[in-house]
């Protein structure tokens, strides 16, 4: 797969990225003219003006063309990421696997280490190619927009009609009192609902209560900044139908989301293309716990459970 990734042409991103260089510092001339504007006489800052105009419509008139050709380059880029993953992904699994069976007994441990060594290697060069596929994409979307993604599939139904969205903060596993009795299945209900139903389950009226709540907070130049209640399903993306909007080239349409469960919240990442990163480790699936931060593109958040 390596050699797939060897064969995509990042010439243009290099041109590209030199184009960019060159804008930015005609750019930073332009807001050095604005800033001393009143010390020239206005036709010679007008042509000043005008020649730094002229000057970035052509490097813009450079940059179209090639982003058409990059774009194509990052079409095939983004196919093989996908591969990359997978295929991170089932090594991951494998080495599991391994590791379980020589935990219950099926392997010795002369046979686990002879197979673990192989394991290992497969697992590093998925992680090297995949790595390598990430720093690729990196450059690629510092040049270009990100590449338009598939239409997303719809977002959920509201948990539960007879509940204002923003009273939604509890998920509450109701099992039988008896093995013979009425499942009540998963109910999504309000505060105060559920300490109602926490006071019934103390009188003997339903079994057992599992309820939770928890919020994101934005960190914000090294501190908490705004807060997001999380839901049942909380998702997070650059589109606005996501419960979290972040409107960033880095972060994909359906970016993660966060789930609520018997065991607590859990954040999964939907295989996206700069991935999510859970005390600097990124992951796949994990289960959240109070202090937890996330990293989502260039937005870092806290996870509380309050």
């Amino acid at each position: 797969m390596l050699e797939e990734l060897e064969k995509i042409d990042t010439t243009d991103v290099a041109a590209l990225a030199k184009i960019k260089q060159d804008a930015e510092g005609v750019q930073k001339l332009v807001d050095n003219a604005n800033t001393s504007k009143d010390k020239v006489a206005a036709p010679i800052y007008t042509r000043v003006m005008k020649d730094y105009a002229t000057r970035l419509k052509a490097l813009e008139d450079q940059a179209r063309a090639l982003r058409q050709k990059a774009r194509s380059e990052f079409a095939k880029l983004r196919a093989l990421h996908t591969q990359l993953k997978q295929k991170l992904d089932g090594a991951q699994l494998d080495q599991s696997e391994l590791e379980f069976r020589h935990q219950i007994g099926e392997l010795s441990e002369a046979e686990f280490e002879a197979k673990r060594k192989s394991a290992q290697q497969a697992l590093a060069a998925s992680q090297a190619d995949f790595d390598e596929a990430d720093r690729i994409s990196q450059s690629f979307l510092e040049v270009i927009p990100a590449l338009p993604e598939p239409p997303a599939p719809p977002p959920p139904p509201p948990p539960a009609a007879s509940v204002p969205e923003e009273m939604v903060t509890h998920a509450l596993r109701v099992p039988a009192a008896a093995p013979d009795g009425p499942d009540f299945g998963t109910m999504v209900v309000s505060v105060d609902e559920a300490r109602s139903l926490s006071a019934a389950a103390e009188a003997g009226g339903f079994g057992t209560i599992y309820a939770a709540h928890g919020r994101l907070v934005m960190e914000e130049e090294g501190r908490e900044g705004q807060s997001f209640p999380l839901g049942p399903t909380t998702t997070i993306g650059r589109t606005a139908e996501n419960s979290i909007a972040l409107d960033k080239p880095e972060v994909s349409r359906r970016h993660a989301q966060i789930v609520f469960g018997e065991d607590g919240f859990s954040i999964s990442d939907n295989s996206s293309g700069n991935g999510t990163y859970v005390n600097g480790d990124r992951i796949t699936t994990h289960k959240l716990r109070d202090g937890d931060r996330i990293q989502i593109g260039t937005h870092c958040f806290f996870f509380r459970e309050s």
